[in-house]
């Protein structure tokens, strides 16, 4: 598969990559490292892998006893890979404070890691895919391709036709023959733009649905909906 113009044009100001761990971090980190040296990614200013905000464990003096607060989900991993990145960039620029106008000048990537595998200990990020299925442009495939590096070309061609804003996705989706796809625009766009796929009930129930309006416009997104929700759901909209 080919680059196409506007991949190449573009590129990313930055591709931040989250995950729940150190150890997977270090992993990834070297990981990155040697695919950005081999010129295996797509064109990017900087590339980071930084650690979610976790559980802490604080002091409750009622009590007398230790609590462990609950870590913070993929939303809130977003707003902490956001406010790094953004910190970077403000740093690059010469900024003295962080300056939130860069996100409107810059093309942002962030992946989540996601869990952790039995199988696959160090993360699905290493997690070997067949190459004819890759987003992957062939002259750059690892042979066979990571997860890892599918998942960043994937985003790449289908926010080609955008030339500014944050794309976000994990590697828990894996869209393949991406060079099919009509890259979706942005211009005249204000607010999010929600890429989907069609699935059946069944695994639908484990992920998030989209419920949409009139046109393509979204009323509400839900997550983890059993099979008698999802199917009032499709009812209703009918």
């Amino acid at each position: 598969m080919a680059d196409t113009p506007d991949v190449k044009e573009f590129g990313w100001t930055a591709i931040v990559i989250t995950c729940t761990s150190g150890k997977v971090r270090e992993a990834l980190e070297n990981e990155c490292k040697r695919m950005s040296r081999g010129g295996l990614l797509p064109k990017h200013e900087f590339l980071l892998v930084v650690d979610d905000p976790g559980p802490k464990i604080e002091d409750d003096r009622v009590a007398s006893s230790k609590r462990v607060t609950a870590g913070v989900g993929s939303g809130g991993a977003t707003i902490n890979a956001l406010l790094i990145a953004i910190e970077r960039l403000s740093a690059f620029h010469n900024h003295t404070t962080i300056n939130n106008e860069l996100v409107h000048n810059s093309r942002i990537l962030v992946i989540h890691h996601g869990r952790t595998l039995v199988h696959s200990p160090g993360g699905s990020a290493f997690l070997r895919i067949n190459a004819e299925h890759s987003a992957i442009p062939g002259h750059l495939r690892m042979l066979p391709p990571t997860l890892l590096q599918h998942a960043i070309w994937m985003a790449t061609n289908i926010a080609a036709k955008c030339k500014r804003g944050v794309w976000i996705t994990s590697l828990d989706a894996f869209l393949s023959n991406v060079s099919t796809l009509e890259p979706p625009s942005t211009e005249g766009l204000h607010g999010a733009l929600v890429c989907t796929v069609s699935t059946h009930l069944e695994h639908a129930k484990n992920h998030g649905v989209v419920v949409s309006g009139t046109g393509n416009s979204i009323n509400k997104m839900e997550y983890k909906l059993s099979l008698e929700q999802l199917s009032k759901l499709i009812h209703l909209m009918q």
